[in-house]
């Protein structure tokens, strides 16, 4: 089919027109596609900017504060040196005694005369008591008897009981206390025995108990005891001696001024005291006066000044009224620091 000339140029033009218009428009599609996906490919990119989200190893370096934590486990040693120093400073402590150490006198014999000797103690009123009474029940050390003291308790014997009531201690000693001896030997023992349990301040008397029955006569001798015997009871025994020393004490470690103290029963209560060393050397010599003499007993205390270290003896004796030479003498053997 022909078509006619002027219909064929209005078709071509028509067609040109077209493209002309249709152009643009689809280049304009073509770049709203181009930079529509531009926006998406960088909008991406703050999605891969999460380094900084990796970039937690600002959070790793906390680790170290929590490693750092020594410091609290630094604390233990001021608590752990801080315990040694109390317990060491308590020995101090523990030196404060709660009970007081001393010494006490055990009454023995020497040359059929009473006489004292010392043992330590440790312990309140009737434990020392109790522990004098022990001590005078064991009887002399080896070193005593080399020195001429014995005991006419049997040997044996033991303590009960004691109890100090009133003034008077009451001591229980088992039946052998009266067994063996004669009457001298028997009276020594109670002697002995009472001697060293009024030597405290609370004790004025002993009343006697065996195997826990309080007595009234002992042994076959029928020496009667049924009250509480005192010392003065015994002050005209032929076995106390006119001058009997107690203090110092045979052996004792003795600190000038040396103390000098007893009782005694002296013409015109004159006591004569020397002090010689080891080697004959007189450091003192002197007397002192007791507050009865010439037919009573009286107590006497001297303290003597000595400038001397070691070995030495202190005597005590009465000048005789007739001659003037030493009689009633006891000699008592100490170490002078």
């Amino acid at each position: 089919m022909r078509i006619h000339p002027a219909w064929r140029k209005a078709a071509v033009t028509a067609c040109v027109v077209l493209f002309v218009v249709l152009l643009p428009a689809c280049g304009d599609s073509a770049d709203d596609a181009a930079t529509t996906e531009a926006p998406t490919a960088t909008t991406e990119a703050p999605a891969t900017t999460e380094p900084p989200a990796t970039t937690e190893p600002a959070t790793t370096t906390q680790p170290p504060p929590a490693t750092t934590e020594p410091p609290a486990t630094t604390e233990p040693p001021p608590a752990t040196t801080e315990t040694p120093p109390p317990a060491t400073t308590e020995p101090p402590v523990t030196t404060d005694p709660p009970t007081a150490q001393g010494m006490v006198r055990v009454y023995l014999h020497r040359d059929e005369l009473l006489g004292p000797v010392a043992r330590p103690v440790t312990g309140d009123p009737l434990a020392t008591s109790r522990a004098a009474l022990e001590g005078l029940l064991a009887g002399p050390t080896a070193q005593e008897r080399a020195l001429g003291f014995g005991s006419e308790v049997p040997v044996g014997t033991r303590l009960l009981g004691v109890r100090i009531d009133g003034g008077v201690s009451y001591v229980d000693l088992s039946a052998d206390f009266e067994s063996g001896g004669g009457s001298s030997s028997m009276s020594m023992r109670l002697m002995q025995l009472v001697f060293t349990a009024t030597q405290f301040d609370s004790v004025d008397a002993v009343r006697l108990l065996l195997d826990g029955v309080e007595v009234d006569v002992i042994s076959g001798e029928g020496l009667i005891v049924d009250h509480p015997l005192t010392r003065a009871e015994f002050d005209l025994e032929s076995g106390v001696p006119l001058i009997l020393v107690e203090g110092p004490l045979p052996f004792a470690t003795v600190a000038s001024p040396v103390r000098v103290h007893g009782t005694a029963n002296v013409f015109e209560a004159t006591v004569q005291v020397r002090i010689t060393a080891a080697t004959g050397d007189v450091l003192f010599e002197g007397f002192t006066t007791a507050l009865c003499g010439s037919g009573c007993r009286g107590g006497f205390d001297v303290t003597v000044p000595v400038d001397h270290v070691g070995a030495a003896t202190v005597t005590v004796y009465e000048s005789s009224a007739q001659d003037g030479s030493e009689i009633n003498v006891i000699e008592i053997p100490i170490t002078l620091t």
